[in-house]
């Protein structure tokens, strides 16, 4: 069930995981992944959960900080889902609420878009493996990556 109404038709967009980019093995520990996915996409961006079997804390969250945004294209799996304008402060946060709940009760599936795509994707969380968009430089996804403990390598399709 989801927190916010959906509208009629998702926007079909390619999944990255089908192109070019980058693969990061699975973060296991959701705090850390909070904690640290400013170093990989950019402030402002738009996090997306799907799926989630929110706790009363997390319904609290999304009520005062949640929303749904007109200028992202959201495919749809995320249509009617939470989304958060990534700042430093609502990523405290969502690792605040990872240290406390289990991975169900913040996602099953993640993603974060800019206002022209999809940069980063996270399906069936924390086992597969998590796709980055070939926009993002090398350097962020390094940073990210040894700040998670996990490897990653580039995909060429």
């Amino acid at each position: 069930m989801s927190l916010f109404p959906r509208s009629p038709q998702g926007v079909p967009t390619p999944y990255l995981h089908e192109g070019p980019g980058w693969q990061l093995d699975p973060v296991k520990d959701l705090e850390v992944f909070f904690a640290n996915l400013v170093r990989l996409v950019p402030e402002g961006a738009t996090l997306c959960l799907a799926e989630a079997a929110w706790s009363q804390e997390g319904r609290d969250f999304i009520r005062n900080r949640g929303h749904r945004p007109d200028s992202v294209p959201l495919p749809n799996e995320f249509r009617g889902e939470p989304c958060f304008g990534l700042s430093p402060e609502v990523l405290h946060h969502l690792a605040e609420l990872a240290s406390r709940h289990a991975s169900p009760e913040l996602g099953i599936h993640c993603a974060v878009f800019t206002s022209a795509e999809a940069i980063v994707e996270w399906y069936d969380l924390p086992g597969d493996p998590i796709s980055v968009s070939s926009s993002i430089s090398e350097e962020r996804v390094a940073g990210f990556a040894r700040a998670c403990g996990v490897e990653y390598r580039w995909r060429s399709q």
